[in-house]
């Protein structure tokens, strides 16, 4: 998935308020976001990035950051940025949830749609 320049101040952002927050309980994931995604962040500001050039973990808590930082932002971004975030986060999640589905046999969809429902539902911003 191809991560536009033009948002990759907001994502590091997004990180560094979370970061300063301390909010984050797993030091380990602290460490993800120091070591592998501000990095691959900062050195990929002048021209964009796959987030296969980011470890995956690091991808996944990048994208989790997305919905908070555009209720708590979003009032300050650009229709053009706060969409392109949107997009992104949307394009993750979906992405993610079409890989759980695909894992369910449809003999078994109706016994999951609670699952199924309960998913679709978590991934609003």
């Amino acid at each position: 998935m191809w991560i536009n320049k033009n948002i990759i101040p907001y994502l590091i952002e997004a990180v560094e308020v979370t970061l300063k927050a301390n909010n984050i309980e797993d030091a380990n994931d602290i460490v993800i976001f120091e070591s592998y995604v501000i990095p691959v962040l900062k050195q990929n500001l002048e021209h964009g990035f796959y987030s296969s050039e980011m470890l995956q973990k690091g991808f996944n808590f990048l994208m989790e950051l997305i919905p908070c930082y555009l209720k708590v932002y979003g009032d300050k971004l650009s229709n053009t940025y706060f969409g392109e975030l949107a997009i992104l986060y949307y394009r993750h999640k979906t992405k993610e949830f079409a890989s759980y589905l695909n894992c369910i046999e449809p003999q078994y969809i109706k016994e999951n749609m609670h699952n199924l429902n309960e998913y679709a539902e978590m991934i609003k911003i």
